[in-house]
């Protein structure tokens, strides 16, 4: 705590007079940037304070730095940097997260195999799946299968992917409807293997036309928390102009009224299912959709 109050001036966050609880509140909304807990650990670590004094038995500081470091790559964001004189099998674990972030599937491989290693973290088992079945590597396979025991739904979504790249779509449908419906229960996915799952789900139903009302179906649904909400959505429009029908495009448009994303794409096709279906918006959209288009002339001299 003393080391603390010496590199900063402000104030100190005691049991009764709670700084932190009470400033985020206070900050938010601000242009201030708030000092991250990596940060903060940075701060700590010449002296030591970012270690506890600890009884009962060794830790393994390693492994705390490593789990610390990649927290943000669950989601597909870079890892944090570790700290000066972290193990070098640690900060090249850090580097396939890096370059996988970047979605960088092979370059990844390529610093994961720097020497023989195994997953070691819930978050690389993710990853280092991921960047396999990207990669098309022979031990994708296993990897999947081995993330089955800490996260089922992006095993599932990831076999999806495996099966729809050996030319079994409707094997990857299946097991890409288990995923789509666990999301839908489950608070803790990761976003980035979501994404993933959704992209797969219009590729699915682009491939095999008699699976596109199943895929679309998926999307109708929203997931925990209303996560990937205007994804997902897009994702059903997509596979709905696969079906080239507008039978279903009202339930699919219908999130966005009045607030269809401003593009020539999305513009013309609310235009184009409003107009054959002679929905009373199809003047609106049109005006909109001509709008935008005098809009990108005016800018850009198109």
């Amino acid at each position: 705590v003393e080391t603390l109050g010496a590199v900063s001036s402000d104030p100190l966050n005691t049991d009764d007079r709670s700084v932190v609880e009470f400033g985020f509140a206070k900050a938010l909304g601000s242009h201030e940037e708030v000092p991250r807990p990596n940060t903060v650990r940075s701060w700590a670590r010449p002296t030591g304070d970012d270690r506890p004094e600890l009884v009962g038995g060794p830790v393994d500081w390693d492994r705390i730095d490593l789990e610390r470091a990649e927290i943000p790559c669950r989601d597909g964001d870079w890892p944090y940097r570790p700290p000066d004189g972290t193990a070098a099998d640690v900060r090249e674990r850090l580097d396939f997260e890096r370059e996988w972030s970047g979605s960088n599937a092979k370059t990844a491989l390529a610093a994961w195999d720097l020497r023989p290693r195994e997953p070691e973290t819930l978050i690389e088992a993710l990853n280092v799946a991921e960047a396999a079945v990207e990669a098309r590597d022979p031990r994708a396979p296993r990897w999947v299968a081995r993330l089955a025991q800490t996260d089922p739904l992006e095993s599932l979504a990831l076999q999806a992917r495996l099966q729809a790249d050996a030319g079994r779509p409707v094997e990857a449908a299946a097991s890409l409807e288990r995923a789509l419906v666990g999301y839908r229960s489950n608070p803790w996915a990761s976003r980035f293997a979501m994404r993933r799952a959704l992209d797969l789900a219009t590729t699915v139903a682009a491939a095999d036309r008699a699976l596109a009302p199943r895929m679309l179906e998926l999307m109708t649904q929203p997931f925990a928390l209303e996560m990937l909400r205007d994804y997902r959505l897009y994702a059903a429009v997509s596979i709905l102009k696969t079906l080239d029908d507008t039978r279903d495009c009202h339930r699919v448009l219908e999130p966005f009224e009045p607030y269809t994303r401003w593009t020539e794409w999305d513009l013309t096709y609310r235009r184009d299912c409003y107009r054959a279906t002679s929905d009373p918006r199809a003047a609106v959209a049109s005006d909109e959709l001509t709008r935008f288009l005098e809009e990108q002339t005016s800018k850009f001299g198109l």
